[in-house]
């Protein structure tokens, strides 16, 4: 499965002059160290609660239990993922 990296334009006044300008902007890796939620107790309200950690939840800041889809990644490797599914991302370093 072949993934490409879109850049987008955005348009924005410069802060020292007050000419619009015109940049590329690339959509910025986070890495989530972490493949389950974090546990959230409390007596006095419906808990426990769980709070995303992997960062693939479509409910955040709750956990919806995307993180089953990284239980089979490998602890060393780094994921992207999208509406299509996951491709391991090269490392350099």
């Amino acid at each position: 499965m072949k993934r490409e990296f879109v850049r987008r334009q955005t348009r924005g006044k410069d802060d020292s002059s007050g000419r619009e300008r015109k940049e590329d902007e690339m959509a910025r890796l986070v890495k989530h160290e972490k493949n389950g939620p974090y546990r959230i107790d409390e007596e006095q309200a419906k808990f426990p609660i769980w709070i995303c950690a992997c960062g693939l939840s479509k409910t955040k800041p709750f956990c919806d239990g995307s993180h089953k889809k990284t239980r089979d990644e490998a602890a060393d490797g780094v994921y992207m993922y999208d509406e299509q599914g996951r491709v391991k991302a090269p490392t350099e370093y």
